[in-house]
């Protein structure tokens, strides 16, 4: 009995000696491809997949943060920061992300923490500066960010420009974009989600009737294929909000409401 016990032990500390020798590469290798799904802190969806070299990259990455409120002047809802191209995952597991950019507003964004496996621990920081000076104080920060991710099932989207019709007649438009995982500003008006239709006229957006309204910043679309946004309120008689709900691929439904103008309506909307 007792050399049986000491082979076994034997055993086990050679297993470990093999994963403790395994190349680096190899813990990046195990990250789970597929969609990703924030289960604790900021919300946040991302796709992990295989690089030409074998590597591992994170892709369509998107964050849902808000400005500090120390900083008054810049906004403070809740929305989507989407990180544009690959983001390498090193041999370790480890995550480092810093881009800069701007005109008009220099900013400066990062995301850093670890993935390895089915676990992912991240940190996401924007930074919105002087639009004239880079080296000066930030002038809207989110703070830092943390989220904790595990592979997720997420509803299928097509990225796009989608159109449709409301219960009342107007037209809706708005645009898919980081693999199905956001709503975003579409040209030439830059609003996220239009309804009515407006035109361009000497660089000015203008709706062609009384029910002509938008939604401007970006919505984040949820693992379900839900997304929103409420401002104002009844009491104070702006009350604006739009919601939607995936069905599939290229299928959505969805809710108006411009008490302002008192216009209301139910929508669907397709890819086209």
């Amino acid at each position: 009995m007792p050399r049986t016990h000491s082979r076994r032990r034997l055993g086990a500390i050679g297993v470990t000696a093999l994963f403790l020798a395994a190349p680096a590469a190899a813990l990046a290798r195990s990250v789970v491809r597929g969609d990703w799904e924030s289960v604790h802190g900021a919300a946040a969806s991302f796709d992990v997949a295989s690089s030409r070299g074998g590597g591992t990259v994170l892709q369509d990455v998107v964050v849902v943060v808000a400005f500090d409120k120390q900083y008054p002047k810049c906004n403070q809802t809740l929305q989507p920061a989407s990180l544009p191209g690959q983001i390498k995952v090193s041999g370790s597991g480890k995550v480092a992300y810093d881009r800069r950019g701007g005109p008009p507003y220099p900013f400066s964004e990062t995301l850093s923490g670890t993935i390895t496996g089915a676990s992912a621990h991240l940190t996401f920081r924007e930074d919105v500066h002087n639009p004239t000076i880079f080296n000066t104080p930030p002038q809207c920060v989110t703070g830092n960010a943390h989220l904790t991710a595990a592979p997720g099932r997420r509803s299928a989207v097509r990225d796009g420009h989608w159109t449709g019709t409301a219960s009342d007649g107007e037209a809706v438009s708005f645009s898919v974009g980081s693999g199905g995982r956001e709503i975003v500003g579409q040209a030439p008006c830059h609003f996220a989600f239009i309804f009515g239709t407006w035109t361009m006229t000497s660089n000015t957006c203008k709706g062609t009737d009384h029910c002509s309204d938008f939604w401007a910043e970006n919505m984040f679309i949820s693992a379900p294929g839900t997304f929103g946004g409420t401002s104002g309120s009844s009491a104070q008689d702006n009350l604006l909000s739009v919601a939607g709900k995936f069905s599939g691929p290229a299928a959505v439904t969805g809710s108006w409401t411009d008490q302002a103008v008192s216009c209301q309506a139910q929508w669907t909307a397709a890819p086209g």
